[in-house]
């Protein structure tokens, strides 16, 4: 009787101990799937912090690339500005040696034109002296 009695007990026992068992198992796999739920959460958060980040990245990104590209141009339009600025300044120069190069040769032409009268007027004393001799010598001879 005992023996039975033991078997009832310890049946019980482990009927209530496997109830409690049971129990323990749902409350963990309970609290497993709450871990895991927010375990989950936390790696979608991650993700979307991610591409927010590499979203953010990429605009970063482009945003420099648009700046350097504008530097860039404002570089080369500095540049094409001072070769302009140099292009006038050579073309200022070239007029002005042009417009000394023209009086140089209205000076020498006006020079030349003086040179050539005078050479006339000289050659026609001389034609003058030439003649005023040969009267001289005519008269000599004549008389």
């Amino acid at each position: 009787w005992r023996r039975s009695r033991r078997r009832e007990r310890s049946s019980r026992t482990s009927t209530t101990q496997g109830a409690g068992l049971t129990k323990d198992i749902e409350q963990l796999t309970i609290r497993l799937m709450q871990t895991t739920n927010e375990k989950n959460g936390q790696i979608e958060r991650l993700s979307r912090q991610i591409q927010d980040s590499l979203r953010q990245a990429e605009e970063d990104k482009e945003d420099a690339l648009f700046e350097l590209k504008r530097a860039k141009d404002q570089e080369l339009e500095l540049v094409l500005a001072d070769k302009q600025s140099v292009v006038l300044r050579n073309e200022k120069e070239k007029e002005e040696l042009q417009n000394e190069l023209d009086k140089t040769r209205v000076n020498m032409n006006d020079g030349i034109n003086k040179l050539t009268r005078e050479k006339h007027e000289a050659i026609q004393e001389l034609d003058e002296r030439d003649e005023i001799e040969k009267e001289g010598f005519q008269e000599l001879k004549v008389g």
